[in-house]
């Protein structure tokens, strides 16, 4: 790959520049890459980011209005930026005077950007003319694969333009599909187009051409697959995205198990089968985590050499077709979920016993602690609880402290009649569980609940909803230091809810639900979005006509801690995959503001540091009632304030802190609670910045065996 450094001084050689230029929304992704020359643009100073004259006709835009691109209107930069460099390539051309052929001439484009206060960026494209003694003609191309043909408006002329001021001149970027109507067949199937990936759409730059009266449309809903028998497709986690930003679904399709991915933030989608015979092997219900180093870890409910009786099934992305077995008795299991810690150990649950079968239906978990590796020999975790005549449905997930949480739905003991949420967790790695037979969440006696979903809030304060099957509404608690919260009716103005999903954003821990309303006449899946304790108004995602439910899944599969953050969680907005199954057919939907902290780049707030911890993370032998330390920094020299807190009582709880802290000052607060031999205390310090970056970090440490 040929590296091109593009110094200013090196191109101000001409007579004149033409200047191209837009708006991207915060996030925009360097470097540019050109396929077609095999040549990237690269800016590598600061010298190379300037702002251009006032007389340019910008393009503002901010991520408000849903996937259309027109001047002045409001616009999701992220998501098509992110599909437009996988689906891009980028020439500039000169046409030479004597022989009229154009002649590539990209080396000559420069970018140049420059943040402005509403946290928008001006991102330009500039070529200077060289001083050859010839006025030549110029044109800059920028070529869209044919395949995101569905995205686009073709109505009125087969043709697209952006209309720009520079210098007083004025310039049009043609966008021009006319010469892709010889393709009449524009099937989406299977996730692809079917015509050849090398066909391109493409922009011109051009003097003369009339004002913009088009729109490209980029739709939030994307079919995935259009498989024959999807039931056991997603009834788990079951949709992630890498750390390089790809996006990958598990689903089982026809007793056979299926990958999908995605390299374009959900756009386009290719299908593989990965495992099944459906004639010797059966693979059902699916659940997915990610780990540290990208490896995708999957368990599922599946047969193997002919056996009839389902047991637990694992396999990775290191290899694909290479399914092992976790347990091996041939006991009927139901369906599974798998959990990832921040150490990359793997923990797995299913169901043992026969479905519908009273005090049969137990809990089993196995571990891996060598990235699947090997696995222990399974261990019932609960006693004489069972799932009647419901089958069980799982979701485990793992805390901040490594603590290990499972929901799921049983029978409850105290009224046979209905069913409980019972959750289960370990703070040992798995050894010892707890909770089965005392830690029933508390509404259970009178209402008839099940279908459990949960995640953890930036105070590692779970929030779990669940399903009352009885009145058919959505009820919310969370846990607190003195035990649950009373359940609320949070959505009682649909008639019913079915297989419903939770899911946060990092920017503020928002909640994100999305439910299968099973029982209206529409058999709809709904969202609806919880801002600091508020809920919105009701958005249909999809109905089907009143065929049959519909279930989704969003897009946060039980990814490790990085650091203090769950890798690839949403920054904000949201992302989920559902079955239709009126049609069969699994799609893909996502937000128009859906935006990843990695995509976050140019002309951002800097997020404050916190190191050189004292006492030092995972250290031992530290004197009982040790005051504590931390070194905050500010990249941008923002001003600090600082919230210390502990879980000595089993919750965080606030203790200390500190505010107008400059950056590389080592701040301090002692804490009289750590005050017993031999015990292991966490401590936790939240760190804001004032223009709305906020980190924070958790450590540990043990105290010293007795005193001198």
């Amino acid at each position: 790959m040929k590296f091109i450094s593009l110094n200013k001084k090196n191109l101000l050689l001409g007579l004149g520049s033409f200047i191209v230029s837009f708006t991207f929304f915060s996030s925009v992704l360097f470097p540019i890459w050109n396929d077609k020359t095999g040549s990237e643009i690269v800016i590598d100073s600061l010298d190379e980011i300037k702002t251009v004259g006032d007389d340019e006709n910008w393009w503002i835009s901010h991520p408000l209005e849903p996937y259309q691109i027109s001047p002045q209107v409001d616009f999701n930069w992220t998501r098509f930026w992110q599909v437009y460099k996988n689906h891009a390539l980028w020439s500039l051309e000169a046409k030479h005077p004597v022989t009229g052929e154009w002649i590539e001439q990209t080396e000559l484009l420069i970018i140049h950007r420059d943040y402005i206060s509403d946290n928008s960026v001006k991102v330009g494209l500039e070529f200077t003319t060289p001083d050859n003694g010839y006025t030549l003609d110029w044109r800059l191309t920028m070529g869209i694969d044919y395949k995101l043909k569905q995205y686009l408006n073709t109505s009125g002329n087969y043709n697209y333009t952006l209309s720009f001021e520079a210098g007083g001149r004025r310039f049009n970027v043609i966008f021009d599909w006319s010469d892709m109507l010889q393709y009449p067949n524009l099937i989406f199937r299977h996730g692809k187009r079917n015509i050849d990936g090398d066909d391109y759409f493409f922009f011109r730059v051009r003097k003369n051409g009339i004002q913009p009266d088009k729109n490209i449309y980029l739709d939030p809903q994307t079919t995935v697959n259009d498989g024959t028998n999807l039931d056991h497709s997603i009834y788990g986690d079951t949709i992630l995205r890498t750390q390089n930003g790809s996006f990958i679904c598990l689903f089982g399709e026809a007793f056979d198990l299926y990958k999908a991915w995605s390299e374009d933030m959900g756009v386009t989608w290719d299908v593989s089968k990965i495992l099944g015979d459906a004639d010797t092997y059966v693979s059902a219900y699916p659940a997915i985590a990610i780990g540290s180093d990208d490896v995708i870890h999957v368990v599922f409910q599946g047969t193997w050499n002919g056996h009839s009786a389902y047991d637990i099934r694992y396999l990775n992305s290191t290899d694909w077709g290479n399914a092992k077995n976790i347990t091996t008795d041939s006991k009927t299991v139901a369906r599974t979920s798998i959990c990832i810690d921040a150490n990359d150990s793997l923990y797995v649950f299913g169901e043992k016993g026969a479905l519908g079968t009273s005090n049969d239906d137990q809990i089993i978990e196995s571990h891996s602690y060598d990235n699947g590796d090997t696995w222990s020999n399974y261990a019932t975790i609960t006693n004489e609880i069972h799932g009647g005549d419901d089958t069980w449905l799982f979701k485990a997930d793992v805390n901040e402290t490594g603590a290990i949480h499972l929901f799921s739905s049983a029978e409850d003991l105290s009224a046979s009649t209905k069913d409980a949420i019972v959750h289960i967790y370990s703070t040992d790695s798995g050894v010892t569980w707890s909770g089965w037979n005392s830690d029933i969440l508390p509404f259970i006696a009178s209402l008839d609940m099940h279908l459990p979903t949960f995640y953890f809030d930036a105070n590692d304060t779970i929030q779990v909803y669940c399903t009352d099957k009885g009145y058919d509404k959505l009820y919310h608690m969370s846990s607190t230091p003195s035990g649950w919260t009373d359940a609320t009716a949070t959505f009682s103005i649909l008639n019913t809810f079915y297989y419903s999903d939770v899911a946060p954003q990092l920017n503020n821990w928002s909640a994100h639900v999305v439910a299968g309303d099973a029982r209206t006449s529409d058999y709809a899946l709904r969202y609806n979005y919880n801002n600091s304790g508020s809920w919105g108004s009701w958005t249909t995602i999809a109905s089907n006509g009143g065929d049959d439910m519909i279930r989704g899944n969003f897009l946060y599969a039980n990814y490790p801690m990085n650091g203090t953050v769950k890798q690839c969680i949403p920054n904000q907005g949201y992302a989920l995959v559902y079955r239709n199954v009126s049609d069969d057919s699994l799609h893909f939907y996502s937000s128009s503001n859906l935006e990843f902290k990695d995509d976050v780049s140019a002309g951002e707030n800097t997020a404050p540091t916190l190191t050189n911890e004292a006492p030092t993370n995972s250290s031992t032998n530290i004197e009982i009632s040790s005051s504590l330390y931390v070194v905050c920094t500010d990249a941008d020299g923002d001003t600090m304030n600082a919230t210390w807190s502990s879980n000595s009582s089993g919750a965080w709880i606030d203790f200390g802190t500190n505010s107008s802290i400059s950056t590389g000052t080592n701040i301090t607060q002692p804490n009289t609670n750590f005050s017993t031999y031999s015990t292991s205390y966490w401590w936790r310090v939240n760190l804001s910045d004032g223009n709305g970056s906020t980190i924070h970090e958790i450590y540990h440490f043990t105290t010293d065996s007795s005193s001198w």
